[in-house]
């Protein structure tokens, strides 16, 4: 079904800045009205305000805090009561930094919520009505450290993996009932992700393997992607396919060694 104004809707989490507002800027070019979550109101506003201005959609904001369980309850039932959801991208996140028996184990809980949890509980919340229509599409956003994990990130490499399988085994339940699912594995990019650790990613320079990707071009690249068939796992740029097959080829001890050594090179 679509809404009586003609347009189909977007709900984008994490919308503020970044890859979020990248995404959120492409399906508003494509005609979409947009559902977009975030924190910081004022600036999420803002985006909104531009998007509209430029897209002439609507471009509606919510403001939850994902690993809240009953804040991601309440937008359940606002995007239920909005109308179909015919694309979905889960994109909210943040990370720490340090040695793991060192973090504070509540955020590190929190982590796991945002990242995972809101992202099967929304995924849950839509996936009905798309397979009921045989239309719709779910984007989640994951990482390249989904399979080159590093040290002093656990939780953050750990519950990107989950979000990999989680999409890969979603898409072959889904596949053939019109729903597209796509789990987009990103390498640097510069974007706000540094801003809870104090390292500013949009200063970052280029160094051997290590590319900065901008948050544009991993949207196009998703997107692009998005027009293959069975092709689940979107990972831009180059460099960043080279480590996934590496990842996938490696032993683990050359893993470790290859990782270890990207590790050395961040921030």
């Amino acid at each position: 079904m679509i809404k009586s104004n003609g347009r189909k809707t977007a709900l984008i989490t994490g919308a503020t800045s970044g890859i979020g507002e990248a995404y959120a800027r492409a399906w508003a070019e494509k005609g979409y009205d947009l559902i977009l979550t975030g924190r910081r109101r004022d600036v999420i506003e803002r985006v909104a305000q531009q998007i509209e201005e430029a897209y002439k959609v609507k471009a509606e904001v919510v403001i939850v805090e994902l690993a809240n369980a009953n804040e991601i309850d309440s937008l359940i039932e606002k995007i239920k009561n909005n109308g179909p959801i015919e694309v979905l991208v889960n994109n909210a996140g943040f990370t720490t930094k340090g040695l793991y028996h060192l973090q504070n184990i509540t955020e590190q809980e929190n982590m796991v919520r945002v990242h995972a949890i809101a992202m099967m509980k929304l995924t849950h919340a839509v996936l009905p009505g798309m397979v009921e229509r045989r239309s719709g599409t779910i984007i989640n956003v994951a990482s390249i450290q989904a399979v080159t994990p590093m040290a002093n990130n656990t939780t953050y490499c750990a519950v990107k993996a989950f979000i990999r399988n989680f999409s890969f085994c979603i898409h072959c339940e889904v596949k053939d009932l019109g729903v597209k699912v796509q789990c987009v594995l990103p390498g640097f990019t510069r974007t706000d992700l540094g801003r809870g650790i104090g390292v500013d990613m949009n200063t970052m320079e280029n160094t051997g393997m290590v590319h900065w990707m901008s948050p544009g071009e991993v949207a196009r690249v998703s997107l692009e992607d998005l027009k293959k068939k069975n092709k689940v796992i979107s990972i831009p740029s180059f460099g960043n396919r080279m480590l996934y097959t590496l990842a996938k080829i490696l032993p683990d001890s050359w893993l470790i060694a290859l990782v270890d050594g990207m590790s050395k090179r961040m921030p």
